[in-house]
């Protein structure tokens, strides 16, 4: 609601063709329909201000970021790289160019991503560089250095290094990155005192608490993990993605499955949330849960409703083939 008369009021304020000219104005428009998931909003709201041509960095970085939300990597990279050019000291726009480069790069392969991704690994260090404060832009640099391969610069050490600096400077943020860090390095009881830690810091990061489940499913710890997701519905009931991963749990434990179906159906009824799992998934994951119950009928159903959302669903390819 707050949000909502916000952006009333500056669309009210400023006239036609202003917004986007007003780097203050562009970012308090921009920001709250950014954080409704309303990417195309942004989109539109550029276009109607400003011609190509004529657009300024902030508006060009803007775009960037709502191609990015929308999944249109090519797209999020062109405004990403244009953005850089016409402002290349701002930290922020070397960070979501960076983060444009990744994901456009992630869907690609062979040596030619591989040696690509050194592009995004230097947009990243130019971002700390330029604001050594950025702690968005520090984590981006750590997530790099731990999950890349060392042919393009990967280093777990210097992660973790950098899960360090970004303690400094945001506590909660740390102990996250230093939980990921310690996961990776198979230090499962560092990593579970970290999570804990980055959770109690800041118990109202969803983020923090969901990765916290997702780390104690994989160690199948179920009666910890039951009561994480426990904790994030007590402050966050209205959010759907509890219910996918209630579903997950009840699959992955093989206790209660009619509760874990009843979940994702649920969970299918609901509009998912920016960056939450796709109907495809819960598809996927209810044909899994079928399975489980020894009904392969049922399970190929859910299979291929996932594949009618989207046709490359590998898994969902694989499992249907299993049962054929």
């Amino acid at each position: 609601m707050l949000r909502t008369l916000l952006l009333t009021a500056v669309l009210f304020i400023f006239p036609v063709g202003a917004i986007s000219s007003s780097p203050e104005a562009l970012y308090l428009v921009a920001d709250s329909l950014w954080n409704e998931g309303e990417f195309r909003a942004i989109v539109k709201l550029v276009n109607e201000e400003s011609q190509e041509e004529e657009r300024s960095p902030a508006a060009t970085y803007w775009m960037c970021r709502a191609y990015f939300g929308l999944s249109d990597y090519d797209s999020s990279v062109f405004y990403g790289e244009r953005a850089v050019k016409l402002a290349p000291d701002s930290s922020y726009y070397h960070l979501w160019y960076g983060q444009a480069l990744g994901k456009k790069l992630s869907q690609g392969s062979g040596l030619g991503g591989l040696f690509k991704a050194k592009k995004v690994k230097g947009e990243f260090q130019r971002a700390v560089e330029l604001d050594p404060t950025n702690y968005e832009a520090k984590f981006s640099l750590m997530q790099y250095l731990l999950q890349a391969p060392g042919i393009v610069g990967g280093n777990k050490d210097e992660a973790f290094r950098m899960a360090e600096s970004i303690k400094e400077i945001k506590p909660a943020l740390g102990h996250f990155a230093k939980a990921l860090c310690h996961q990776v390095r198979e230090e499962y009881a560092k990593a579970d005192w970290e999570f804990r830690a980055a959770t109690a810091y800041d118990s109202a990061n969803t983020e923090f608490a969901f990765n916290y489940f997702y780390f104690l499913l994989d160690r199948e710890d179920f009666s910890r993990a039951e009561e994480v997701i426990e904790e994030i519905e007590q402050t966050n009931s209205d959010d759907p993605n509890i219910l996918y991963q209630r579903g997950k749990l009840h699959l992955f434990s093989g206790k209660d499955l009619e509760k874990g179906r009843d979940c994702f159906k649920k969970y299918l009824e609901r509009e998912p949330l920016p960056n939450s799992p796709s109907q495809a998934a819960a598809h996927w994951r209810m044909g899994m849960i079928y399975e489980k119950m020894g009904k392969p009928d049922s399970a190929r159903v859910e299979y291929r409703r996932c594949l009618q959302l989207e046709p490359d669903y590998k898994e969902a390819k694989k499992a249907l083939k299993k049962l054929k």
